[in-house]
């Protein structure tokens, strides 16, 4: 009967290889290789390398030049909180989850609510700079947002120049490659850009697609597709 219950636990092809080995090998039930001993307990998986991550401090201060280029100064552009880099601020960054290595050495990168929230402000800081240096700049090939419209061009005025530029800016930000007859995935960022050039109060037209490509540049850099890895 002890026989037959142990053989019952015991898988097929466990059992067909203990047959072959011919010799009475206990290697099955010691374990042997990368295989844990038939009676080895559960193993636990702590994690997976498929969990979401979101970037550490040192990754925005890295990325967020590369994003955003150089501003009208030609200084690299960088979120600024005042006049000062935000980012090396060690309130912001410990709020960040960057380690102080006397309170804390790990540094927290599990997505968080205080995360979005600076990210949020970081975005609407980051963009407008961004955009400030494309409004100096009469060379497309030299900005970094706009390159592929004019300052004052929209959606009616310039249609195919508009989905180029979110399609650019897909790639730029998300690393995401829109084939150039796809509509539909930039659909959602053309209407915000419209609609949200449209609702201004500006009455220059600059300032109107201005503040529709501001809007878009926030939803990217505020995506998951930016921070999440």
């Amino acid at each position: 009967m002890k026989a037959q219950w142990f053989l019952a636990l015991v898988p097929a092809a466990a059992i067909a290889a203990f047959a072959c080995s011919g010799n009475g090998d206990d290697s099955l039930v010691q374990g042997s290789g990368n295989a844990p001993p038939v009676d080895h307990p559960p193993i636990q998986v702590q994690g997976t390398s498929a969990s979401p991550r979101r970037l550490s401090t040192d990754q925005l201060r890295a990325s967020l030049p590369i994003a955003f280029g150089n501003d009208a100064t030609g200084a690299p552009i960088t979120w600024k909180n005042g006049a000062n880099p935000a980012l090396s601020n060690p309130g912001i960054a410990r709020s960040l989850g960057e380690p102080d290595y006397i309170d804390t050495t790990d540094e927290a990168l599990d997505p968080s609510v205080l995360y979005a929230k600076f990210m949020d402000d970081a975005a609407r800081n980051i963009c407008g700079q961004g955009l400030d240096a494309d409004a100096t700049r009469t060379d497309p090939a030299q900005r970094a947002l706009l390159r592929h419209v004019d300052l004052a061009d929209t959606v009616e005025s310039n249609p195919a120049g508009v989905d180029a530029n979110l399609r650019y800016l897909k790639l730029r930000f998300h690393a995401v490659k829109v084939a150039e007859g796809d509509t539909a995935t930039v659909a959602p960022l053309r209407e915000l850009f419209s609609t949200v050039s449209k609702a201004s109060t500006e009455t220059d037209p600059k300032a109107k697609a201005r503040e529709g490509w501001n809007a878009v540049c926030v939803a990217l850099v505020t995506a998951p597709e930016f921070n999440l890895y």
